[in-house]
């Protein structure tokens, strides 16, 4: 049996992404002890850029070592057991995706700008185009973000939006104030697509505290990590 295996992780293994550009992360701390802990024989990470293209592992890239904080992507896709998919952030919101139909795992890093060009739909695309998956098969599960309680945006960031008549129950108004759900976003966004096993994490990163978040530290280039793979059960 093939089974997603995932970590959510929090300042407590912390990293700048810059530091390990073109390493290979499984000889270096903090990532060695999570690639111990899920079983990885390789772990990968993408430079990401807000964007909506993606980088997909097949068998090929078992035999290679791929380097990470090079390609600009912003999601990943796998259908090899053992390859851990990583995405960085710090109140953005990262999305494990799992077809247990196909056996395939995705990472993907969805910020706004990239939730706004459907970023998570697309990886579903290409999930479909080269392994088959099916929308209705597929099971996502959200990492900490930023959420409603604390993303406080200005009014004409509602305009992004517009495209999406559902996105009106993502922002919630308090006086004078907005603040945008991402992930509520993000589930309304799946569920149009035809996904219904949705699992939300309850942390808020910018006032739970222990997690990366640039609403809290501005300057700061930490990231948390969120890493899945296929495991043989």
């Amino acid at each position: 049996m093939i089974k997603e295996t995932l970590f959510f992780g929090s300042t407590q293994n912390s990293y700048e992404p810059a530091l390990f550009h073109g390493k290979t992360l499984l000889n270096h701390e903090p990532f060695a002890a999570v690639g111990k802990q899920l079983g990885l024989k390789q772990l990968v990470f993408v430079h990401q850029v807000h964007g909506t293209d993606g980088l997909v592992l097949t068998q090929a890239a078992a035999h290679k070592k791929t380097p990470s904080f090079v390609v600009e992507a912003d999601y990943l896709l796998t259908n090899v057991p053992g390859i851990g998919l990583g995405v960085s952030t710090a109140d953005c919101l990262p999305v494990v995706m799992f077809d247990p139909v196909k056996s395939v795992v995705g990472a993907i890093h969805a910020g706004w700008r990239g939730a706004r060009s459907n970023i998570i739909g697309r990886a579903i695309e290409r999930a479909q185009e080269e392994f088959g998956s099916c929308a209705a098969d597929l099971e996502f599960h959200f990492g900490p973000s930023a959420h409603g309680c604390c993303y406080e945006v200005q009014s004409p960031f509602a305009h992004e939006f517009a495209a999406y008549p559902f996105a009106i129950k993502a922002f919630r108004k308090e006086g004078d104030r907005l603040y945008f759900d991402l992930p509520t976003f993000a589930a309304l966004q799946l569920q149009s697509l035809g996904v219904k096993k949705i699992n939300k994490h309850k942390d808020c990163t910018v006032c739970i505290p222990g997690y990366c978040s640039v609403r809290k530290n501005a300057y700061s280039p930490q990231r948390q990590m969120t890493v899945v793979t296929l495991a043989n059960f």
